[in-house]
Order: C-alpha cells, then sequence, then structure tokens
C-alpha cells in the first residue's frame, strides 16, 4: 500500500474510529479535504466501507512492522501511532 502522508494519518485516525469531521479538526483540514482523501483511497485500492479500510490498514501495519524501516521513512511514525492492534478486534480509541 503506497499512500501519502496525509492519507496514512487519515486511515490512521479513521482506525481509531473518529469521524471524519473529528479526522478533520484533529489534522487541521476541512471537512471536504478529508472526505476526497478517502474517496480518493476508497476508489485507488477497490475499498467500499470503512471497516475494509481499516482491515487492509491494519494489515499493512502488522506487515511493515514486521520489517526494519528505511531511515528518515516518515510513515513510520504514522504507521507505529496509537492503533488498537488487530488481535484486538477493536476500533475504538485507545488512551495515551
Amino acid at each position: 500500500m503506497h499512500v501519502s502522508q496525509r492519507q496514512a494519518e487519515i486511515v490512521a485516525l479513521m482506525a481509531q474510529g473518529l469521524a471524519d469531521k473529528e479526522i478533520a479538526r484533529r489534522l487541521g483540514l476541512s471537512h471536504g479535504t478529508v472526505r476526497t482523501h478517502i474517496d480518493r483511497l476508497f476508489r485507488d485500492y477497490g475499498w467500499h466501507s470503512r471497516t475494509e479500510a481499516v482491515a487492509a490498514w491494519l494489515e499493512e501495519r502488522d506487515r511493515t512492522l514486521s520489517h526494519t524501516p528505511e531511515p528518515g521513512d516518515a510513515r513510520w511514525s504514522v504507521l507505529t501511532s496509537n492503533v488498537p492492534n488487530v488481535g484486538d478486534f477493536r476500533l475504538s480509541k485507545t488512551q495515551s
């Protein structure tokens, strides 16, 4: 999965259970910009639901975590953000 830094941030926040408007507030974006990113991700990857998108994201995160990141890979911090583990099957917000 090759996504931009912003798209990675958005999907990571979706995985935490945030709604589009909350994602927009957290990232300082308009709701329309967040929807555009999500719509583009759905189109590019053939996803049909947020659940499908989050499941694919978590699989990618777990696959990526099993590899050593390249130095300076900006996506690494997003992949290792406070997102629940696949085994938890809970997609609600976690507390840090």
